[in-house]
Protein backbone atom coordinates (compact mmCIF):
# COMPACT_ATOMS: atom_id res chain seq x y z
CA UNK A 1 0.00 0.00 0.00
CA UNK A 2 2.92 2.52 0.73
CA UNK A 3 4.38 1.79 -2.59
CA UNK A 4 1.45 3.11 -4.19
CA UNK A 5 1.13 5.96 -2.13
CA UNK A 6 4.41 7.66 -2.64
CA UNK A 7 4.72 9.67 -6.06
CA UNK A 8 7.58 8.29 -8.19
CA UNK A 9 9.95 11.43 -8.50
CA UNK A 10 9.88 10.62 -4.42
CA UNK A 11 10.57 6.63 -5.16
CA UNK A 12 13.79 7.16 -7.64
CA UNK A 13 15.13 9.66 -5.30
CA UNK A 14 14.90 7.12 -2.77
CA UNK A 15 16.66 4.31 -4.80
CA UNK A 16 19.47 6.49 -6.23
CA UNK A 17 21.28 6.29 -2.82
CA UNK A 18 21.50 2.50 -3.06
CA UNK A 19 22.80 2.28 -6.58
CA UNK A 20 26.11 2.47 -8.37
CA UNK A 21 26.66 5.91 -10.86
CA UNK A 22 27.15 4.69 -14.49
CA UNK A 23 28.72 7.83 -16.36
CA UNK A 24 30.90 7.25 -19.27
CA UNK A 25 33.56 9.80 -19.69
CA UNK A 26 36.20 11.24 -17.57
CA UNK A 27 34.97 13.76 -14.93
CA UNK A 28 38.39 14.78 -13.59
CA UNK A 29 39.55 15.51 -16.38
CA UNK A 30 41.11 19.60 -16.90
CA UNK A 31 39.51 19.91 -20.74
CA UNK A 32 36.30 21.64 -21.11
CA UNK A 33 33.70 18.89 -20.52
CA UNK A 34 30.24 18.51 -23.13
CA UNK A 35 27.42 16.58 -20.90
CA UNK A 36 24.65 13.98 -22.43
CA UNK A 37 21.88 14.16 -20.03
CA UNK A 38 19.05 11.81 -19.68
CA UNK A 39 21.33 9.42 -22.12
CA UNK A 40 18.90 6.34 -23.21
CA UNK A 41 20.38 2.90 -22.02
CA UNK A 42 16.67 1.43 -22.34
CA UNK A 43 15.42 -0.84 -25.15
CA UNK A 44 13.80 1.91 -27.54
CA UNK A 45 16.69 1.68 -30.15
CA UNK A 46 15.43 5.31 -31.75
CA UNK A 47 16.31 7.18 -28.28
CA UNK A 48 19.21 4.86 -28.39
CA UNK A 49 20.36 6.42 -31.74
CA UNK A 50 19.66 9.35 -30.84
CA UNK A 51 21.91 9.25 -27.81
CA UNK A 52 24.69 8.13 -30.21
CA UNK A 53 24.24 10.67 -32.96
CA UNK A 54 24.06 13.25 -30.24
CA UNK A 55 27.91 12.23 -28.71
CA UNK A 56 28.96 11.87 -32.42
CA UNK A 57 27.75 15.35 -33.34
CA UNK A 58 29.42 16.85 -30.25
CA UNK A 59 32.61 14.93 -30.84
CA UNK A 60 32.50 16.77 -34.26
CA UNK A 61 31.64 19.93 -32.38
CA UNK A 62 33.89 20.00 -29.88
CA UNK A 63 37.18 18.25 -30.62
CA UNK A 64 39.19 19.13 -27.66
CA UNK A 65 36.44 18.74 -24.86
CA UNK A 66 35.36 15.60 -23.32
CA UNK A 67 32.26 14.23 -24.52
CA UNK A 68 30.65 12.32 -21.11
CA UNK A 69 27.56 10.08 -21.31
CA UNK A 70 25.26 10.27 -18.44
CA UNK A 71 22.38 7.16 -18.77
CA UNK A 72 18.89 8.43 -17.48
CA UNK A 73 18.90 5.07 -15.19
CA UNK A 74 21.23 6.80 -13.21
CA UNK A 75 19.93 10.80 -13.38
CA UNK A 76 19.80 11.33 -9.50
CA UNK A 77 23.33 9.33 -8.44
CA UNK A 78 25.01 10.91 -11.70
CA UNK A 79 24.10 14.49 -10.83
CA UNK A 80 25.62 14.48 -7.57
CA UNK A 81 28.68 13.32 -8.69
CA UNK A 82 28.72 15.90 -11.45
CA UNK A 83 27.86 19.05 -9.29
CA UNK A 84 31.34 17.76 -7.54
CA UNK A 85 33.33 18.11 -10.61
CA UNK A 86 31.35 20.56 -13.29
CA UNK A 87 32.59 24.04 -13.97
CA UNK A 88 31.39 27.31 -15.08
CA UNK A 89 32.11 26.67 -19.12
CA UNK A 90 31.03 22.92 -18.94
CA UNK A 91 28.19 22.60 -21.58
CA UNK A 92 24.69 20.18 -20.70
CA UNK A 93 23.27 18.82 -23.90
CA UNK A 94 19.77 16.87 -22.99
CA UNK A 95 18.97 14.42 -25.20
CA UNK A 96 16.59 14.91 -28.08
CA UNK A 97 13.35 12.77 -29.55
CA UNK A 98 9.73 12.55 -28.38
CA UNK A 99 9.87 12.42 -25.00
CA UNK A 100 8.59 16.62 -24.38
CA UNK A 101 5.66 15.39 -22.81
CA UNK A 102 3.73 14.39 -20.09
CA UNK A 103 3.12 10.41 -21.63
CA UNK A 104 6.57 10.04 -20.27
CA UNK A 105 6.40 12.32 -17.23
CA UNK A 106 9.30 10.40 -15.72
CA UNK A 107 11.71 11.90 -18.35
CA UNK A 108 10.04 15.37 -18.02
CA UNK A 109 10.51 14.78 -14.64
CA UNK A 110 14.09 14.28 -14.69
CA UNK A 111 14.85 17.10 -17.81
CA UNK A 112 13.53 19.33 -15.04
CA UNK A 113 16.01 17.96 -12.36
CA UNK A 114 18.96 18.99 -14.86
CA UNK A 115 17.45 22.89 -15.07
CA UNK A 116 17.12 22.97 -11.22
CA UNK A 117 20.95 21.53 -10.37
CA UNK A 118 22.17 23.41 -12.87
CA UNK A 119 20.95 27.33 -12.96
CA UNK A 120 24.34 28.43 -13.98
CA UNK A 121 25.50 26.26 -17.15
CA UNK A 122 24.56 26.52 -20.40
CA UNK A 123 22.19 23.47 -21.50
CA UNK A 124 20.96 22.88 -24.81
CA UNK A 125 18.21 20.21 -25.38
CA UNK A 126 18.54 18.31 -28.66
CA UNK A 127 15.69 18.27 -31.34
CA UNK A 128 12.53 17.95 -29.84
CA UNK A 129 8.88 16.28 -30.65
CA UNK A 130 6.53 18.41 -28.04
CA UNK A 131 3.47 16.92 -27.52
CA UNK A 132 2.00 17.30 -24.29
CA UNK A 133 -1.90 16.13 -23.82
CA UNK A 134 -4.78 18.40 -24.49
CA UNK A 135 -6.33 17.81 -21.09
CA UNK A 136 -5.96 19.09 -17.33
CA UNK A 137 -2.98 16.60 -16.97
CA UNK A 138 -1.11 17.44 -19.81
CA UNK A 139 -1.93 21.12 -19.38
CA UNK A 140 -0.74 20.83 -15.77
CA UNK A 141 2.46 19.30 -16.83
CA UNK A 142 3.06 21.75 -19.84
CA UNK A 143 2.41 24.85 -17.31
CA UNK A 144 5.11 23.59 -14.58
CA UNK A 145 7.34 22.54 -17.07
CA UNK A 146 7.76 25.97 -18.89
CA UNK A 147 8.03 27.67 -15.66
CA UNK A 148 11.24 25.91 -14.72
CA UNK A 149 12.59 26.53 -18.70
CA UNK A 150 12.08 29.77 -18.73
CA UNK A 151 13.47 30.22 -15.25
CA UNK A 152 16.72 29.40 -16.59
CA UNK A 153 19.12 31.69 -18.12
CA UNK A 154 20.88 29.82 -20.88
CA UNK A 155 18.46 26.83 -21.90
CA UNK A 156 17.94 26.54 -25.49
CA UNK A 157 15.03 24.01 -26.83
CA UNK A 158 15.65 22.95 -30.27
CA UNK A 159 12.50 21.38 -32.31
CA UNK A 160 12.54 18.63 -34.90
CA UNK A 161 9.97 20.12 -36.81
CA UNK A 162 7.67 22.89 -37.16
CA UNK A 163 4.83 21.92 -35.15
CA UNK A 164 6.74 21.93 -32.65
CA UNK A 165 8.73 25.24 -33.64
CA UNK A 166 5.80 27.23 -33.58
CA UNK A 167 4.93 25.62 -30.27
CA UNK A 168 8.46 26.04 -28.38
CA UNK A 169 8.04 30.06 -29.63
CA UNK A 170 4.75 30.61 -27.87
CA UNK A 171 5.38 28.96 -24.90
CA UNK A 172 9.33 29.52 -24.10
CA UNK A 173 10.68 33.01 -23.44
CA UNK A 174 14.24 31.63 -24.25
CA UNK A 175 15.46 30.90 -27.68
CA UNK A 176 13.40 28.08 -29.62
CA UNK A 177 14.94 27.03 -32.72
CA UNK A 178 14.74 24.45 -35.51
CA UNK A 179 16.62 21.72 -36.65
CA UNK A 180 16.20 17.92 -37.78
CA UNK A 181 16.25 15.03 -35.44
CA UNK A 182 20.12 14.76 -34.81
CA UNK A 183 20.05 11.12 -36.44
CA UNK A 184 19.60 12.28 -39.77
CA UNK A 185 22.98 13.47 -39.18
CA UNK A 186 24.58 10.14 -39.36
CA UNK A 187 25.43 8.15 -42.14
CA UNK A 188 24.98 4.22 -41.71
CA UNK A 189 24.64 3.69 -45.86
CA UNK A 190 28.60 1.63 -45.54
CA UNK A 191 28.19 -2.37 -44.05
CA UNK A 192 30.89 -3.37 -41.61
CA UNK A 193 32.08 -6.29 -43.31
CA UNK A 194 30.72 -7.43 -47.25
CA UNK A 195 27.97 -5.72 -49.31
CA UNK A 196 24.78 -5.41 -48.52
CA UNK A 197 22.58 -8.53 -49.72
CA UNK A 198 19.14 -6.80 -49.97
CA UNK A 199 17.58 -10.17 -49.72
CA UNK A 200 14.46 -8.99 -47.28
CA UNK A 201 11.09 -7.09 -47.07
CA UNK A 202 11.87 -6.01 -43.37
CA UNK A 203 8.50 -4.54 -41.68
CA UNK A 204 8.52 -2.08 -38.36
CA UNK A 205 5.11 -1.83 -37.32
CA UNK A 206 4.38 -0.21 -33.73
CA UNK A 207 2.43 -2.27 -30.82
CA UNK A 208 1.38 0.29 -28.85
CA UNK A 209 -0.66 3.02 -28.45
CA UNK A 210 0.89 5.55 -31.36
CA UNK A 211 -0.04 3.05 -33.94
CA UNK A 212 -3.40 3.89 -35.92
CA UNK A 213 -3.50 0.25 -37.28
CA UNK A 214 -5.93 -1.90 -36.78
CA UNK A 215 -5.50 -5.76 -35.91
CA UNK A 216 -7.11 -6.55 -39.31
CA UNK A 217 -4.76 -3.75 -41.48
CA UNK A 218 -1.86 -5.24 -39.86
CA UNK A 219 -2.73 -9.12 -40.19
CA UNK A 220 -3.80 -8.21 -43.99
CA UNK A 221 -0.17 -6.50 -44.69
CA UNK A 222 1.55 -9.26 -43.27
CA UNK A 223 -0.26 -11.87 -45.03
CA UNK A 224 -0.33 -10.05 -48.36
CA UNK A 225 3.43 -9.47 -48.22
CA UNK A 226 3.90 -13.14 -47.69
CA UNK A 227 2.22 -14.06 -51.16
CA UNK A 228 2.39 -11.59 -53.25
CA UNK A 229 6.37 -10.75 -52.58
CA UNK A 230 9.27 -11.91 -53.92
CA UNK A 231 11.27 -11.18 -51.31
CA UNK A 232 11.15 -13.46 -47.80
CA UNK A 233 9.67 -11.17 -45.25
CA UNK A 234 11.14 -10.13 -41.51
CA UNK A 235 9.25 -8.74 -38.83
CA UNK A 236 11.54 -6.14 -36.56
CA UNK A 237 10.36 -3.36 -34.25
CA UNK A 238 13.00 -0.58 -32.95
CA UNK A 239 12.14 -1.70 -29.14
CA UNK A 240 13.96 -4.54 -27.74
CA UNK A 241 12.52 -4.40 -24.27
CA UNK A 242 15.74 -4.34 -22.04
CA UNK A 243 17.15 -1.75 -20.27
CA UNK A 244 20.15 -0.40 -18.47
CA UNK A 245 22.12 -1.49 -21.47
CA UNK A 246 25.84 -1.05 -21.31
CA UNK A 247 27.16 1.67 -24.05
CA UNK A 248 28.81 -1.13 -25.70
CA UNK A 249 25.73 -3.05 -25.80
CA UNK A 250 23.97 -0.07 -26.97
CA UNK A 251 26.04 0.71 -29.83
CA UNK A 252 25.91 -3.41 -30.87
CA UNK A 253 22.12 -3.29 -30.93
CA UNK A 254 22.12 -0.12 -33.24
CA UNK A 255 24.95 -1.83 -35.60
CA UNK A 256 22.69 -4.93 -35.37
CA UNK A 257 19.00 -3.12 -36.65
CA UNK A 258 21.03 -1.16 -38.85
CA UNK A 259 22.41 -4.31 -41.23
CA UNK A 260 19.28 -5.44 -41.31
CA UNK A 261 17.90 -2.11 -42.44
CA UNK A 262 21.16 -2.86 -45.05
CA UNK A 263 20.37 -6.26 -46.03
CA UNK A 264 16.43 -5.14 -46.92
CA UNK A 265 15.21 -4.71 -49.80
CA UNK A 266 12.36 -2.82 -48.47
CA UNK A 267 11.09 -1.29 -45.31
CA UNK A 268 7.88 -1.02 -43.94
CA UNK A 269 7.21 1.51 -41.20
CA UNK A 270 4.80 3.10 -38.56
CA UNK A 271 7.94 4.31 -36.24
CA UNK A 272 9.74 7.50 -37.08
CA UNK A 273 12.85 5.76 -36.50
CA UNK A 274 12.16 3.32 -38.40
CA UNK A 275 12.46 6.05 -41.22
CA UNK A 276 15.20 7.37 -40.37
CA UNK A 277 16.64 4.01 -40.17
CA UNK A 278 16.02 3.91 -43.35
CA UNK A 279 16.75 7.15 -45.18
CA UNK A 280 20.50 6.70 -43.41
CA UNK A 281 21.07 3.54 -44.38
CA UNK A 282 20.07 4.06 -48.15
CA UNK A 283 17.09 1.94 -47.89
CA UNK A 284 13.71 1.99 -49.46
CA UNK A 285 10.85 3.00 -47.22
CA UNK A 286 7.15 3.08 -47.18
CA UNK A 287 6.12 5.72 -44.13
CA UNK A 288 2.80 4.69 -42.54
CA UNK A 289 1.32 7.34 -40.33
CA UNK A 290 0.74 7.15 -36.54
CA UNK A 291 -1.41 8.58 -34.15
CA UNK A 292 1.03 11.87 -33.72
CA UNK A 293 2.87 14.59 -36.07
CA UNK A 294 6.16 13.50 -35.51
CA UNK A 295 6.32 11.29 -38.59
CA UNK A 296 4.50 13.82 -41.15
CA UNK A 297 6.18 16.35 -39.78
CA UNK A 298 9.39 14.94 -40.11
CA UNK A 299 8.61 13.57 -43.66
CA UNK A 300 7.12 17.15 -44.66
CA UNK A 301 9.98 19.15 -43.32
CA UNK A 302 12.98 17.35 -43.81
CA UNK A 303 12.66 14.38 -46.28
CA UNK A 304 9.96 14.58 -49.09
CA UNK A 305 12.31 14.84 -51.92
CA UNK A 306 14.19 11.99 -51.00
CA UNK A 307 12.47 9.39 -53.77
CA UNK A 308 13.53 5.89 -52.17
CA UNK A 309 10.85 7.37 -49.09
CA UNK A 310 7.28 7.12 -49.77
CA UNK A 311 4.71 8.45 -47.37
CA UNK A 312 1.48 7.11 -47.28
CA UNK A 313 -1.28 9.38 -45.28
CA UNK A 314 -4.50 6.82 -45.37
CA UNK A 315 -3.39 3.05 -45.21
CA UNK A 316 -4.87 1.74 -48.23
CA UNK A 317 -3.74 -1.96 -48.95
CA UNK A 318 -3.35 -1.68 -52.67
CA UNK A 319 -1.83 1.63 -52.69
CA UNK A 320 1.13 -0.14 -49.43
CA UNK A 321 1.70 -2.93 -52.60
CA UNK A 322 2.10 -1.08 -55.41
CA UNK A 323 4.94 0.83 -53.77
CA UNK A 324 6.48 -1.96 -52.48
CA UNK A 325 6.69 -2.85 -56.91
CA UNK A 326 7.48 0.44 -57.41
CA UNK A 327 10.27 1.00 -54.68
CA UNK A 328 11.94 -2.62 -54.88
CA UNK A 329 13.06 -2.02 -58.23
CA UNK A 330 14.15 1.10 -57.58
CA UNK A 331 18.07 1.58 -59.06
CA UNK A 332 20.67 1.94 -55.94
CA UNK A 333 22.43 4.44 -57.97
CA UNK A 334 18.81 6.32 -57.39
CA UNK A 335 19.15 6.54 -53.83
CA UNK A 336 21.09 9.48 -51.90
CA UNK A 337 21.24 11.08 -48.08
CA UNK A 338 19.62 13.78 -47.43
CA UNK A 339 21.61 17.29 -47.79
CA UNK A 340 21.26 18.50 -44.49
CA UNK A 341 24.83 19.81 -43.05
CA UNK A 342 23.77 23.28 -42.85
CA UNK A 343 20.36 22.46 -41.07
CA UNK A 344 22.04 21.86 -38.16
CA UNK A 345 24.28 25.24 -38.19
CA UNK A 346 21.71 26.38 -35.63
CA UNK A 347 22.90 24.12 -33.26
CA UNK A 348 26.11 24.59 -33.60
CA UNK A 349 25.87 28.21 -32.97
CA UNK A 350 23.79 27.37 -29.96
CA UNK A 351 26.10 25.05 -28.70
CA UNK A 352 29.62 27.34 -29.11
CA UNK A 353 28.62 30.95 -28.82
CA UNK A 354 30.77 32.79 -26.49
CA UNK A 355 30.06 32.95 -22.83
CA UNK A 356 29.49 35.84 -21.07
CA UNK A 357 32.67 36.58 -19.20
CA UNK A 358 30.96 38.27 -16.25
CA UNK A 359 28.42 35.55 -15.04
CA UNK A 360 31.63 33.02 -15.17
CA UNK A 361 33.39 35.48 -13.49
CA UNK A 362 30.51 35.78 -11.04
CA UNK A 363 30.27 31.68 -10.67
CA UNK A 364 33.92 31.45 -9.99
CA UNK A 365 33.77 34.04 -7.05
CA UNK A 366 30.88 32.03 -5.43
CA UNK A 367 28.38 34.96 -5.71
Amino acid sequence: MLQQIVPLKVKQKVKSHFVATNINGDLETSKQKVFIGLAADYGNLGDVAISYAQYQFLQVTFPDAEIIDVPISGTHQNIRLIKKHIKPNDIITLVGGGNLTNKYQDIENFRLIWLQHFPDNRIISFPQTIDFSDDAKGLKSQSESFAHYNQHQDFTLFAREKISYRALQELTNNQAKLCPDIVLSLDQSQPKDDANKREFITTCIRDDDESILTAVDKSNLFSSLNLQSHYQMKITDTHIGVSQLSWQQRIDELENIWQQFRDSKLVITDRLHGMIFSVITKTPCIVLLNSNHKIEQTYENWLSSLNHIKLVRNFNLDEVLALVSELSRLPEENIQLPTLKDNYQPLVDALTKPFNSKENADTDNGQ
